[in-house]
């Protein structure tokens, strides 16, 4: 049976997150077409630098055509590309007559140096690739918070599905919003969803007769945009549905991350409004990992 929803946030305040969350390991992989064009880049420099030929209109025109290769992204090259306030995004909006241009001073300077520190790194090692994925792992972090929240679910043995049908017959599932985002606006009339949302939420969970609507943040660190976030879970928490005779709805902010700690402690300048929405619109909740949990648990009793 479900608790009172401000039992679940003091579950949440005494029971914080870790400094160190092992939901939250990125570990991308290099797909073999990556390495590929990794090969293939290196191999087009090491030519160029060998022969002096940073001033071959040819083969500058062939390095800008690898350029535009997924993989690329996670080299020495392109890493350099940065020392001159050059990023690898900017380069692909330039015509080829420009590209051609910036090369040629980009890669001379290459040559000279930074070309004798990498000429020892083989064609197809991963391991500058392989440092620049794990440095650039944040980006992955919000799909991570998501996928978080699947793998609990799945310990309680929910069923991910992708259809209105499926999500409606489990007594417990889930369903990807952004993934399905056809069978999602089904799920909304079928469920007679009033909210209108900016963007949509992560997930719909079923549990039984309750069905969860729900947006995660992964947070571990103060400023402007992630108050904006909070701001949001602030809001999505404050807005309640009727739902149907046999379905009750439930709007499910889950926020995480060591930065969660302080907002669950009353101690960020949203903490109070998230309060006073829970207050106002007791079938909602704002959780953290164990609150979540605690949730699910009650719900499945």
């Amino acid at each position: 049976m479900l608790k009172n929803n401000l039992a679940y946030w003091n579950i949440s305040k005494n029971n914080p997150e870790p400094l160190l969350d092992e939901y939250y390991l990125i570990d991308v992989k290099i797909l073999p077409s990556q390495l590929e064009a990794i090969k293939n880049l290196r191999e087009i420099l090491r030519k160029i630098c060998e022969d002096d030929a940073f001033q071959d209109k040819n083969r500058l025109e062939m390095l800008a055509k690898c350029l535009n290769e997924d993989g690329v992204q996670y080299t020495e090259f392109v890493a350099f590309m940065n020392a001159f306030d050059v990023s690898l995004s900017t380069f692909k909006k330039w015509t080829l007559s420009e590209k051609i241009d910036a090369l040629r001073i980009i890669v001379k300077k290459y040559c000279e140096k930074r070309y004798p520190l990498y000429k020892s790194v083989a064609d197809d090692s991963i391991l500058i690739p392989r440092a620049m994925m794990d440095k650039g792992a944040s980006r992955w972090k919000a799909e991570a918070g998501k996928e978080k929240i699947k793998t609990i679910l799945k310990e309680f043995g929910a069923e991910d599905t992708a259809t209105l049908s499926g999500f409606l017959s489990k007594e417990i599932a889930y369903l990807d919003i952004n993934h399905h985002e056809q069978e999602f606006r089904k799920l909304k009339e079928a469920l007679r969803l009033r909210k209108r949302f900016d963007k949509n939420p992560d997930l719909l969970i079923k549990i039984n007769k309750h069905i969860l609507v729900v947006e995660a943040k992964h947070i571990k660190e103060p400023g402007g945009a992630q108050d904006k976030s909070l701001l949001e879970l602030c809001n999505f928490v404050g807005y309640e549905e009727k739902g149907l005779k046999d379905l009750i709805i439930h709007y499910v902010a889950f926020l995480d991350g060591i930065y969660a700690n302080d907002f669950f402690n009353l101690r960020h300048q949203y903490s109070e409004r998230a309060v006073e929405a829970l207050r106002n619109c007791p079938s909602n909740y704002f959780v953290n990992t164990r609150g979540f949990k605690e949730i699910v648990k009650d719900l499945l009793r």
